[in-house]
């Protein structure tokens, strides 16, 4: 019988399998739109190779003229919790501040999965996502697994009555 030749076999290919879906890239149309939607980026040095989520639903979500500043504080604690499925020892990373927690999601983690890309016009040089008017989100780590965030608001002062809290 050839039965051990077709598992080996069967096991090749899912190896391979495995090993070419690690190495996706984006093809040229994909970067080339990535490219047009963020003009206006910083461009941050990017973590080691990775597999980006989906860096549209960030792009394109995240600050929008069209939706509420609550609304980008919702879109960044759901990708939060995301992150927090994939990574079920989420709470053993040491990730203190806004940078740490950037970092994360943008591919510094053991998988190099990233959920946000490496240029955003919402990053600044620092690596720190900010609000629509530009100030440092404020992350306060509730517990392992939860966290509050809060934006400054128009006055770009935190902890004013303005504050916008998730």
């Amino acid at each position: 019988m050839k039965r051990p030749g077709i598992l080996v076999l069967i096991v090749s290919f899912a190896l391979l399998a495995i090993w070419l879906t690690s190495k996706v890239k984006k093809t040229p149309n994909q970067a080339e739109d990535s490219k047009n939607q963020q003009k206006e980026s910083i461009n941050l040095p990017d973590p080691p190779p990775r597999f980006v989520v989906d860096p549209h639903l960030f792009l394109e979500n995240y600050g929008s003229e069209t939706k509420k500043p609550q609304d980008d504080l919702e879109f960044l604690h759901s990708l939060i919790s995301d992150c927090q499925l994939v990574f079920k020892n989420f709470d053993s990373f040491y990730l203190p501040e806004n940078k740490e927690i950037t970092d994360f999601l943008r591919g510094e983690n053991p998988d190099h999965l990233a959920w946000i890309p490496g240029s955003h016009r919402f990053l600044n040089e620092k690596g720190e996502i900010l609000d629509r008017w530009l100030s440092p989100i404020f992350f306060h780590k509730q517990s392992g697994f939860s966290f509050q965030l809060r934006s400054a608001g128009e006055d770009r002062t935190l902890w004013t009555d303005d504050d916008i809290v998730k």
